[in-house]
């Protein structure tokens, strides 16, 4: 990566709520465990949440504070099938540290997407955590990262990919974290998807949603555990209709 390219990009800006958000997902995060974490303020904040663990590994994406858990001692590979390093697709994301970081450096494993992407190459990875975000979740778990109603504002991106291969490796676990409160609060508390909306991630393969109000474990529970659990993180402001939502038959 060119000096101006990586010179371009700009540190996330973290707050409290993103350090919330952060702290719980490094909590779901076992020792030993392959992280796959994607760009913004809210994987900055879960990657500085991972300080105190031991021997994780990086998959996909490998960013600037990425490179300082691996330079901690934090990120080993000690535990993973993978190069002893990092994985990442096609490049590195970051600013010079991130790029002088990489060059020359045979800890980093380089491949292209179609490598580091496939559910079948993720579950092998024991403990494979794959950290994902959200437009909008509904009460049963589908999961939106690409468009609002019908309107088409992201691609698919990985995903899929890694939730699928989550979902097939030992001990393995999907987190999908939800935006914080911004101009498009309202979007992301919803009782159904809005209508027309894509679904990235389906209810058969939800795991866990995370917002900074704590975390909703999903997996292997019905409808309306699912609905509680979600209703318990979301933003207090929508609770109340939520719940009338989720008691009301469809």
């Amino acid at each position: 990566m060119s000096t101006s390219r990586s010179s371009s990009i700009r540190r996330p800006t973290v707050g409290e709520v993103e350090r919330a958000i952060g702290r719980h997902v490094a909590a779901l995060v076992p020792d030993r465990a392959a992280v796959q974490v994607g760009v913004g303020a809210i994987p900055q904040a879960v990657l500085e949440s991972l300080d105190g663990h031991r021997d994780l590994a990086l998959h996909s994406l490998l960013v600037d504070a990425a490179v300082g858990l691996v330079e901690r001692g934090v990120v080993t590979c000690a535990a993973s099938a993978c190069i002893a390093g990092a994985w990442t697709s096609r490049r590195p994301w970051g600013r010079g540290g991130c790029s002088d970081f990489v060059r020359d450096n045979d800890r980093v494993n380089m491949e292209s997407s179609e490598f580091v992407h496939d559910p079948d190459i993720v579950a092998r990875l024991d403990r494979f955590v794959s950290i994902n975000s959200a437009l909008e979740i509904d009460l049963m778990g589908q999961v939106t990262a690409e468009s609002l109603g019908g309107r088409q504002v992201a691609g698919i991106g990985g995903q899929f990919d890694f939730v699928l291969g989550a979902s097939r490796s030992h001990g393995g676990a999907a987190i999908t974290r939800c935006r914080p409160p911004g101009a498009r609060e309202a979007s992301r508390d919803r009782a159904a998807l809005a209508p027309g909306a894509a679904v990235t991630t389906p209810r058969f393969l939800a795991d866990w949603v995370v917002t900074e109000h704590g975390a909703a474990k999903l997996k292997g529970r019905g409808e309306r555990e699912r609905a509680a659990a979600l209703i318990a993180v979301a933003h207090p402001r929508f609770r109340e209709e939520l719940e009338r939502a989720a008691a009301t038959p469809s």
